[in-house]
C-alpha cells in the first residue's frame, strides 16, 4: 500500500512519483514489434508496460490531482527499483523533466525588474516545496540557490534524485524565460558523506523583459 500523506503533511508532491513511473513508462513503450515476437513474453520483463506499473502510475496522478504527498521512504522505495535499470541516469533526467513540465508555473507578469524577480523566486520556492521534504530556495548575486536535505536528495545511493533534480531544475528555468540556463549541483549529499544536504545553484541573470515560458507547453492541470 502506497503511503499518502494530507497536502499539509512532510512529504513530496505525488507527482514526483508520478513523473518516475512516466518516464520509465516511455523508455520501456516498445518502438517496433519483430516479426515472430512473442508480444505477451516479451513485454512481461518490461517495467513501464506491465500491470502494476501501470497502476501506480494512475494512482500516483490521481493522488496528485487531488493534492496529496507520497512519504520519503515511498520515493526511495521507487528510486532503488529504478537503479537497478542499466539506464538508471536516464529515466532520472527524463523523470525530472516531466516534473517541471507539469508542475513548474512560471510568473506570467510583466512591470520593473525588481518585480519579476521576486514573482519568480516565489514560483520556484512552491516549485521546490512540491519536489523535496524540506527543501530551501534561496537568492545568489547570481540567481537562486536550492537546498534539499539528506532524506529526499539522496535517498539512493547512486544519487538518482539529485539528476532527477538537475533536470528539473534547468527546464523550470528555461520554463521561466531563460533559454541558456543550467543547473549546477555544487554540493551533492548522496556522494560526499560529509555533506548534510545537496546544493543546486541556478543562473538568472539573463531575465528576458517578459517570463513567458519558453520550453514544453503550458503548465498541465493538477
Amino acid at each position: 500500500m502506497s503511503r499518502l500523506r494530507s497536502s499539509n503533511a512532510r512529504g513530496l508532491s505525488a507527482w514526483v512519483p508520478w513523473a518516475w513511473w512516466e518516464a520509465v513508462h516511455l523508455r520501456d513503450r516498445p518502438g517496433e514489434v519483430l516479426e515472430g515476437e512473442d508480444l505477451g513474453r516479451s513485454l512481461s520483463w518490461r517495467l513501464g508496460l506491465n500491470d502494476v506499473a501501470l497502476r501506480q502510475r494512475t494512482r500516483w496522478e490521481n493522488a496528485g490531482r487531488q493534492g496529496r504527498r507520497a512519504a520519503a521512504e515511498e520515493v526511495a522505495d521507487l528510486l532503488r527499483l529504478v537503479a537497478r535499470r542499466s539506464d538508471a541516469t536516464e529515466v532520472a533526467a527524463e523523470a525530472g523533466r516531466l516534473f517541471a513540465l507539469r508542475r513548474f508555473r512560471p510568473p506570467r507578469t510583466f512591470g520593473p525588474r525588481l518585480w519579476r524577480r521576486r514573482q519568480l523566486l516565489r514560483a520556484f520556492r512552491r516549485f521546490w516545496q512540491e519536489a523535496t521534504v524540506e527543501g530551501v530556495v534561496g537568492p545568489d548575486h547570481r540567481g537562486l540557490t536550492f537546498d534539499a536535505t539528506v532524506p529526499t536528495a539522496s535517498a539512493d545511493a547512486t544519487g538518482s534524485l539529485c539528476t532527477f533534480y538537475t533536470a528539473a531544475l534547468t527546464v523550470a528555468a528555461r520554463r521561466a524565460g531563460c533559454p541558456a540556463a543550467a543547473a549546477i549541483h555544487v554540493a551533492c549529499a548522496a556522494t560526499n558523506g560529509g555533506k548534510s544536504c545537496c546544493r543546486w545553484r541556478l543562473d538568472l541573470t539573463a531575465i528576458p523583459k517578459s517570463s513567458a515560458a519558453t520550453e514544453g507547453s503550458p503548465a498541465l492541470g493538477g
